[in-house]
């Protein structure tokens, strides 16, 4: 599929709405372009992309293996702190923590 050139413009409004704190995809319906064409803009920008899931630093690690020790399990941790099950599985087992069984 052919890309089409942008008008002009269109890559500030972008990145202004990017780094805003703008979500990807409403930054794309708002200016009829593609969430491709977002990344694309984005990227040859330099501009870091955001992460839409925490990562699992040491805090959020320490607290996720604090809940789970509480007694709440993976699911409930995972929504607690944000980010998914499988990520706290698999940080609590980085930290040597057994695992309970279902």
């Amino acid at each position: 599929m052919p890309r089409h050139e942008l008008s002009e413009g269109t890559a500030d409004k972008v990145l202004a709405g990017y780094r805003a704190g703008s979500l990807v995809k409403d930054i794309a319906s708002e200016l009829g372009i593609s969430d491709d064409t977002v990344y694309r803009i984005v990227n040859a920008s330099g501009q870091p992309l955001r992460r839409s899931i925490p990562r699992m630093d040491e805090a959020l690690t320490n607290r996720a293996c604090e809940l789970y020790a509480q007694g709440l399990s993976l699911a409930k941790v995972s929504l607690k702190i944000g980010v998914p099950a499988t990520t706290v599985k698999r940080a609590l087992l980085a930290n040597e923590v057994r695992l309970r069984h279902r």
